[in-house]
């Protein structure tokens, strides 16, 4: 027992040196080479995508911290039991090399697509996706063989789940903050132009311009710049923590934890900007507008979420000294998803809700690589929502899956109603999904659409429902929204969702009349099926009128 305790410490040692060699490879390349500068070349559709590459590593670094911070202890453990039983007289050395070749390769491709024609070769662009995608593969393979990786997925399935959503979740929580950038900005850009005063001998600030620096490096506080993502982020990262441990915290005094966090990462901002001028004044301003300025901000709100989760769990000021004896030990509660139960005894609430989330996320991620306001990978979705709906199946036992020709009847009058409230306006917006999808191969246009009518009749009534009609119409009308059946709906859960409904589909009149009929539909025979068929047949004749007649408006 004690030898395979050791031989598991050694592998965690050398995980963190793999993983800090990986890390340091992708700060090196992202100092050499600037993503935007792709955009700079023009002609093939996917030179935009390209330039948007510096979201994957920021995407990681948030799930990574919700995994850190839901279930860090499990992983360690599962780990090291993985790497006791998986690591025997390995030769590492032949993975290691391909991993160095790999990387030799996929630094050369970089260069031939970022500085030249490359990036307008789809062949070349796909070899260079194909060993990027070896470069950290190869790394894996040296620290983990096969089987062991399998069973330590099939340990942390549930958490690992988890951490995707919320990672994803808190990414795109940065980008829905956008509306706090202009008090921020202003606030910014004073605080750092005066520590700048105190530093460098010749400060610059033209406020006009939202410009600071020195005489010799200066930067514009852009939107981006301001603080507000990382303020979106740890909002994220901090409310699913107070919620996970809430047994074990003292509240009100934990929800300090929130404007505590907010000061703190809108401080650390403000010392990365200045940083980033310093090292540019004094250093090299290649290092400070590449990777310094592309990942230091993501790992920094990530370190700080996780010193504050930490501290609060070692302060008696937050820790409750006798926690719910309902929930277990402190240990058994950081190990979140450790338990044999099911996911929807786990938490149900997730299982009616992360459906919805998975579309949200997918959508973000896809819009930040959207070239023109073309969904290119409108098709994340569908999986997306497919590895929840499968995660969580055993919740759905409730769903009887019955006909209703009154189902399909509302599904038509709503798609009637939608069409007289919802105007067909802008001809140029219209015009926008047709050119895009000419410019795509004809083979990848057709399954463009294919993906885009599944998602709609399929993807979305499920999801929509789950969240609108099963989870929140309930949760308005009892706490326990398990305990009351579709025809116990109360009318102003029924309106209130349906409310909501609307203002989520940009169409207040128009969507809150489908969700009431949704509703109603739900609540007569008492099925949530009933509600998705109504959903799925006005979604179906909306595809087919907006194919038929070129109405892509009302695709969004």
């Amino acid at each position: 027992m004690q030898g395979a305790l050791v031989a598991g410490n050694r592998a965690l040692a050398r995980y963190l040196r793999l993983g800090g060699l990986l890390l340091l490879e992708g700060v090196l390349l992202g100092i050499r080479f600037d993503a935007d500068s792709i955009t700079q070349l023009g002609g093939a559709q996917w030179n935009a995508l390209l330039s948007r590459v510096n979201v994957v590593p920021q995407l990681l670094i948030a799930i990574a911290t919700a995994a850190a911070l839901l279930g860090g202890r499990r992983l360690l453990g599962e780990l090291r039991r993985a790497s006791a039983d998986g690591n025997r007289a390995r030769r590492t050395w032949p993975f290691l090399t391909g991993h160095f070749a790999s990387l030799i390769v996929f630094t050369i491709l970089t260069r031939a697509i970022f500085e030249g024609p490359a990036g307008e070769s789809l062949p070349i662009v796909a070899a260079w996706a194909i060993v990027g995608l070896a470069v950290p593969a190869f790394l894996l393979a040296a620290a983990l063989p096969l089987s062991a990786a399998l069973v330590l997925v099939r340990a942390t399935n549930r958490l690992l789940v988890l951490a995707v959503s919320v990672g994803a979740a808190a990414w795109t929580a940065g980008y829905l903050t956008e509306t706090l950038w202009r008090p921020l900005r202003a606030g910014t850009l004073a605080s750092v132009h005066g520590l700048l005063s105190l530093l460098v001998a010749d400060p610059l600030v033209k406020p006009g311009e939202f410009i600071v620096g020195s005489e010799r490096f200066w930067v514009t506080i852009a939107p981006a710049c301001s603080g507000y993502q990382g303020i979106g982020m740890i909002w994220v990262f901090l409310g699913v923590y107070l919620w996970t441990f809430r047994d074990s915290l003292r509240f009100p005094r934990a929800l300090l934890l929130i404007p505590v966090a907010t000061l703190t990462v809108w401080l650390a901002n403000v010392a990365r900007i200045t940083g980033l001028v310093l090292l540019g004044t004094w250093g090299s301003s290649k290092i400070a507008l590449g990777g310094f300025h592309s990942y230091v901000g993501s790992l920094l709100f990530s370190t700080i979420a996780l010193l504050l989760a930490s501290g609060c769990h070692r302060l008696s000021f937050f820790r409750r000294s006798n926690p719910d004896p309902r929930m277990g030990s402190e240990d058994n509660k950081l190990e979140i998803c450790s338990d044999l139960r099911s996911p929807q005894e786990d938490n149900p609430t997730a299982a009616y809700l992360l459906p919805m989330l998975a579309i949200f996320a997918a959508t973000m991620v896809a819009g930040a690589v959207s070239v023109g306001g073309f969904d290119l990978l409108y098709p994340l979705r569908l999986p997306a929502v497919v590895v929840c709906l499968w995660f969580f199946r055993g919740a759905y036992r409730e769903l009887r899956w019955t006909w209703s020709w009154q189902a399909v009847g509302a599904g038509i009058a709503v798609f009637a109603i939608w069409l007289a409230l919802v105007p067909v306006t802008a001809q140029a917006q219209a015009s926008e999904l047709p050119a895009a999808l000419s410019a795509l191969p004809a083979a990848m246009a057709l399954g463009w659409l294919g993906f885009r009518v599944l998602g709609a009749v399929l993807m979305v009534p499920l999801a929509e429902e789950l969240a609108f009609r099963g989870y929140l119409s309930r949760r308005i009308t009892s706490g326990d929204f398990q305990s009351i059946p579709l025809r116990q709906i109360s009318w102003v859960g029924l309106l209130v969702s349906s409310l909501l409904f609307g203002a989520m589909h940009n169409q207040l009149m128009a969507g809150t009349i489908a969700g009431f009929v949704y509703g109603l539909v739900a609540r007569r025979r008492g099925e949530l099926s009933d509600a998705i068929v109504a959903h799925a047949t006005t979604n179906a004749l909306l595809a087919v009128y907006v194919i038929t007649t070129g109405s892509w408006a009302l695709w969004g």
